[in-house]
């Protein structure tokens, strides 16, 4: 998050700065054109030092859960967790049936991220009313795994060379893949219970960019969406807490 902060400050003190050379105003502390492109160089220098921030190839040592299995090498990730006071099977169950109307502001930040463009059925426009799980493995993902009361895995692609779709991606080829111009995602919900009645459940997205090109390309995106995609992520386990306990 700390480093999509500096990437954002960064950009708007470049534009700003950028339109201040056409004319500076004293009364915002930009009194003269030069001091605009002061200003200007300052973001441009945030946005880089954002960008060469992170993004280090991580490894799973010890793996223990199926994302480990399908993602073990990633360079981008994000996790968080909630604690549900329900049983872990009414957790599953909610988690499996929630819907996108029930996650707050996720309609507003997906056609954001579209920017305002309709399209087909996808995880970033999903189906009125119906489970939003339902709509990413019937469109732009896959299930990857699917241990009842205990993880669901779906995972894809956001960057794929273009005969990417053409080709049959078995469990091995799609774990093995690592041919350039690939960027494999995958996300899970996994449950740990606490005793009958309660549980914990937390979500975890990995990116694993195959090569550099690639990582740098993608690493600008990530800057960019962070934000909204973790507010998306802690509003779906916020969603399934109030179902599960509702």
């Amino acid at each position: 998050m700390f480093a999509s902060a500096v990437w954002y400050v960064g950009v708007l003190l470049t534009a700003v700065g950028a339109l201040l050379t056409l004319r500076p105003i004293k009364w915002l502390g930009v009194p003269t054109r030069r001091r605009a492109v002061k200003l200007a160089a300052v973001g441009v220098l945030s946005a880089a030092i954002s960008l060469f921030a992170g993004g280090s190839l991580r490894r799973v040592v010890d793996p223990r859960t199926e994302l480990d299995r399908f993602i073990p090498a990633f360079q981008f990730n994000e996790v968080h967790t909630i604690g549900i006071a329900a049983p872990v099977d009414r957790a599953y169950r909610a988690l499996l049936d929630v819907t996108p109307e029930e996650i707050s502001f996720y309609r507003t930040l997906t056609w954001v991220r579209r920017g305002g463009r309709d399209g087909p059925e996808s995880i970033m426009n999903p189906a009125p009313g119906k489970p939003l799980l339902e709509s990413a493995v019937r469109t732009g993902f896959r299930m990857l795994a699917q241990l009842e009361n205990r993880e669901v895995v779906f995972g894809g692609f956001v960057a794929a060379p273009p005969d990417a779709a053409r080709r049959a991606w078995t469990e091995s080829a799609y774990i093995a893949l690592d041919e350039p111009g690939f960027a494999k995602v995958a996300m899970n919900f996994r449950l740990e219970p606490r005793g009958a009645s309660a549980c914990v459940l937390s979500t975890e997205t990995r990116v694993y960019a195959t090569d550099a090109a690639t990582r740098r390309i993608f690493k600008i995106y990530w800057r960019t969406i962070y934000p909204g995609s973790a507010w998306i992520r802690v509003s779906w386990l916020r969603a399934i807490k109030r179902r599960a306990e509702g």
